[in-house]
């Protein structure tokens, strides 16, 4: 990459079109992602590059991500951010510890201590 900015002036764009016009989400897509994905064979599955986005968050949290390399990654202002939007998929490390200390699940009536309203990680098919 270096050499392709070293040249360029500070507020001069990377990325541009075969014109040397500004690449824009809108021309990307139309010219780029949608021929991209029809070759692939994945037009009608609903696939856009935010769900690709998500996908990419997701997959790095099932790898171990911290939350602070995935608000990186995604370019969240804060970690909290992160949180708000894949928290449900990171591990419960305080959940974790409680069965170890043996508060886990209450005996007798069969639902645990999970709150309603809270998701277990998911897994992401692409088909």
């Amino acid at each position: 990459m270096k050499p392709l900015v070293d040249r360029r002036g500070d507020d001069a764009h990377v990325f541009t079109t075969k014109r040397s016009a500004p690449l824009r989400i809108h021309n990307w897509r139309i010219r780029e992602f949608n021929k991209a994905r029809t070759n692939a064979g994945l037009d009608g599955t609903g696939l856009t590059p935010h769900k690709l986005r998500h996908t990419a968050a997701s997959l790095a949290i099932a790898a171990g991500a911290d939350v602070k390399v995935v608000q990186q990654m995604l370019g969240h202002a804060t970690a909290t951010m992160t949180l708000d939007t894949y928290g449900h998929l990171f591990p419960r490390p305080a959940r974790r510890g409680r069965r170890r200390h043996g508060h886990g699940p209450r005996k007798g009536n069969g639902r645990g201590t999970r709150k309603a309203g809270r998701s277990e990680p998911c897994a992401l098919n692409v088909h």
